[in-house]
C-alpha cells in the first residue's frame, strides 16, 4: 500500500513501524479503521479515536466501534488503544494528546480522519434548504478538528524528532469524497 509506505518513510524508514506511535482520528470504521489496522500490521502502537464506544455508534446501520478497531489492530500485530473522543470538543482532543504523551512520551504519526454529518440527509438535500447548521457540522468535525488535533499533536511530534534520529513525523489529513464527486 502506497499510503502505509509513505507513512513508514516519513516516520523513519521502511515499512516496519515497531516502536512508532500513531493517532488515527475517526477510526471506528471506514477509511480511518483501515488506516489504523494497516499501521498496526506494520507494528505501530495506534490510538484509535471517535465517539463509537462498545458498539454504541451513532449509525447502527454502519456499525463499528473503537474496541473492534483496537482488537483488529492487536490481531494484526500492533497495539490498539481505544480512546473515546468527541473531536468537536477541543478539551477532549487536548486530553487525548496529553494521554498519548503520558503513556508513550512520543508521537510519530497523526492521521486526521474524523468527520461528522449533522442531522438529516445533508448529502442528498439541496444545500440552500439546510441553513448554516449543515455547514457548521461539516466543518467542525472535519476541517476544524483536523487543525485542532494537529495543533495539539505538533509539540509532541517535535519533541519526538530526536527519538526518530532527526527525522520528522507525519501529519496526514484525509479529505472528503466531496472533492471528487457532486454533493447536494
Amino acid at each position: 500500500m502506497a499510503a502505509s509506505s509513505d507513512a513508514a518513510a516519513a516516520a523513519g524508514g521502511d515499512d516496519d513501524l515497531r516502536g512508532k506511535v500513531a493517532v488515527v482520528t475517526g477510526s471506528s470504521r471506514g477509511i480511518g479503521k483501515g488506516i489504523a489496522v494497516t499501521l498496526g500490521q506494520r507494528g505501530c502502537t495506534v490510538y484509535v479515536t471517535g465517539r463509537s464506544v462498545g458498539g454504541n455508534t451513532t449509525d447502527k446501520e454502519i456499525g463499528g466501534s473503537l474496541e473492534e478497531t483496537a482488537a483488529e489492530i492487536e490481531a494484526a500485530g500492533g497495539k490498539g488503544i481505544p480512546v473515546a473522543c468527541d473531536h468537536a470538543k477541543d478539551e477532549q482532543v487536548k486530553a487525548l494528546f496529553e494521554k498519548v504523551e503520558s503513556e508513550q512520551g512520543r508521537l510519530d504519526i497523526l492521521v486526521n480522519n474524523a468527520f461528522a454529518l449533522g442531522p438529516g440527509d445533508q448529502l442528498q438535500a439541496k444545500f440552500w434548504t439546510q441553513g448554516a447548521d449543515a455547514w457548521d457540522s461539516l466543518i467542525t468535525v472535519g476541517l476544524r478538528s483536523h487543525y485542532v488535533a494537529s495543533c495539539f499533536a505538533a509539540p509532541l511530534m517535535i519533541k519526538s524528532v530526536k527519538d526518530r534520529g532527526g527525522k520528522p513525523g507525519l501529519i496526514a489529513c484525509v479529505s472528503s469524497f466531496g472533492g471528487l464527486t457532486y454533493s447536494w
